[in-house]
């Protein structure tokens, strides 16, 4: 004798996983992510071999990945060579260490070589670099 399906449905796997609640689930997965990313601090970014890097209408901008980071900006002369780097970084980093060196209790300082000039800012507000 064959039983109606209707009179004894197959019982779901057990994921541990309501389905019902995995959509409430998800949307504060993304909501905790997009509190965390809204305070994140924002920072003028790019590359040093870009020449557009000079430009303040050529850089983009990007949220820093962690909450101790720090924005950077190396203006550099070497010869008639000059480029900028600007970008997140983290205080936990050696070269923040070294870049802090430099700067000593200021926020910008530069440093002269021979044939060259390195200026570096160190700030934690949003677009300070």
């Amino acid at each position: 004798e064959l039983e109606d399906e209707n009179e004894n449905p197959r019982p779901l796997p057990k994921s541990g996983i309501n389905p019902v609640e995995s959509p409430i689930i998800l949307c504060s997965v993304v909501l905790c992510y997009i509190i965390c990313r809204g305070n994140a601090l924002q920072c003028k970014t790019c590359e040093e071999n870009n020449p557009s890097c000079l430009f303040e209408h050529d850089i983009k901008i990007r949220h820093c990945e962690n909450e101790e980071d720090v924005c950077y900006s190396w203006l550099y002369r070497s010869g008639s060579e000059i480029g900028i780097r600007r970008d997140c970084l983290s205080i936990s980093s050696p070269e923040y260490n070294l870049i802090k060196g430099i700067l000593g209790t200021k926020d910008n300082n530069c440093l002269k070589r021979i044939r060259g000039l390195d200026c570096f800012t160190i700030c934690s507000t949003d677009l300070c670099n």
